[in-house]
């Protein structure tokens, strides 16, 4: 019996060794994928910077060869309520003292990005007193990598007009759509 009981409490020795070993394995490897999570939302806010980045230099003069005459333009820029919340953030903002340009920048352009975008519009020009809009002509692009055929359709077919802005890094880099015939671009 004296044996039997020895050998039952080595056994439960072991088990609970063994348990233990597993406990530090589950957080060390919830750990890691804590870790390769970031990694991850980080690699693709990189590759968003990326675009962003080729877009800064030269969307402002492809605009204006289109006929604006951006003097301005600022990255990530960020309106707040009165009580200093964001109200909304814009990728870039194109600017002078008439106009202005809301441009969203997406590695990979789809519908909800659209319909997002179209809420941030809405919200900037309902918002106006407070974001500095009030009596500028407020335009919209959308600049990309690449647009499934779905959310091209959605910012062509918007009544008011968008931009769309397709990124190549083969020739000359950025090549922008401007609105359909008939149709503004303005907000």
């Amino acid at each position: 019996m004296a044996r039997n009981m020895a050998k039952l409490e080595k056994i439960v020795e072991r088990v609970l060794v063994a348990q233990e070993k597993s406990t530090q394995e589950t957080i060390a490897m919830r750990d890691s994928l804590k870790k390769m999570s970031g990694d991850i939302g980080g690699l693709r806010n990189s590759i968003g910077d990326v675009v962003e980045q080729v877009l800064l230099p030269g969307l402002k003069s492809k605009m204006n060869e289109l006929n604006h005459n951006f003097t301005m333009s600022s990255y990530r820029k960020q309106f707040s309520r009165r009580d200093g919340s964001t109200l909304v953030e814009v990728d870039l903002f194109l600017e002078n003292c008439e106009e202005v340009m809301v441009v969203e920048t997406k590695t990979w352009f789809e519908e909800d990005n659209v319909e997002r975008f179209l809420r941030r519009l809405k919200t900037l020009r309902e918002n106006e007193a407070i974001t500095g809009l009030r009596g500028k002509t407020m335009y919209a692009a959308a600049a990309s990598f690449s647009f499934t055929d779905e959310a091209r359709q959605m910012l062509k077919e918007n009544e008011t007009g968008i931009y769309i802005v397709d990124v190549n890094e083969d020739n000359d880099k950025i090549k922008v759509m401007p609105p359909a015939d008939g149709k503004s671009g303005k907000w």
